[in-house]
C-alpha cells in the first residue's frame, strides 16, 4: 500500500487504525501466503511510522509572515480576520503539499 503513495508522510494519518487490523490479521490469517503479505504489510507500514517525520506548517510562524505585509498595505485598524483567512489557506496548501500556482492563486481568490 505504500507503494501506491508517491509520499510516506500521506500515510501517516491512518496508520493508528491500520496498523492494529494488519496486526491481527497476521496473527489471525490461516492461509500462509496472506498471513505473510499482511506481516510484510505490517513491517512496513511500523517503518513508515518509525522513520518518516511528519511535516507541517507553522500557524503562528506563517501568521507573523502574513501580519506584517497585510497590516502595512491595507491600512486596516484590524488586520485579524484577513490575516487569520491567509494564515488557514496557507497552511492547508502547505500541510496538503500543493504548490501548483494555479491553485494557490485561485485559493486566495
Amino acid at each position: 500500500m505504500v507503494k501506491l503513495v508517491p509520499d510516506p508522510r500521506e500515510v501517516l494519518p491512518f496508520l493508528e487504525k491500520l496498523l492494529p487490523l494488519l496486526k491481527k490479521a497476521a496473527e489471525e490469517i490461516s492461509d500462509p501466503e496472506a498471513r505473510g503479505v499482511a506481516e510484510r504489510a505490517f513491517n512496513t507500514l511500523q517503518r513508515a511510522q518509525e522513520t518518516t517525520e511528519a511535516r507541517t506548517a507553522d500557524p503562528a510562524a506563517v501568521k507573523s509572515l502574513v501580519t506584517d505585509p497585510v497590516g502595512e498595505c491595507c491600512g486596516y485598524d484590524t488586520i485579524e480576520p484577513i490575516s487569520e483567512y491567509l494564515t488557514a489557506v496557507s497552511c492547508s496548501l502547505t500541510n496538503s503539499r500543493n504548490f501548483e500556482k494555479n491553485r494557490v492563486a485561485s485559493s486566495f481568490q
